[in-house]
């Protein structure tokens, strides 16, 4: 969701997440409903409605190219095939 400031549903993050080749095995809609739930808790995602959640703050440049790296790897290395939960 690079560059997305408008809230998201759990289903548009999961289909946005998919986009890189990465799906869970089963049961997408709750793994990511439980990440946002964390994120949450951090401070890093703010609930603004039911299934809508927005950004708490911009991510670092180091944080982006990580978790943009992450992606990349899952994909390359068939892991997003598979299920990368």
């Amino acid at each position: 969701m690079e560059g997305v400031t408008r809230p998201a549903g759990v289903r548009e993050i999961a289909d946005s997440i998919g986009r890189f080749g990465v799906r869970a095995p089963s049961r997408e809609g709750k793994l990511v409903s439980d990440a946002l739930r964390t994120e949450v808790r951090k401070g890093r995602v703010m609930r603004v409605g039911r299934d809508l959640y927005v950004g708490g703050h911009p991510l670092s440049e180091r944080t982006r190219s990580r978790i943009q790296a992450s992606l990349r790897e899952a994909c390359r290395t068939g892991i997003g095939n598979k299920g990368l939960w």
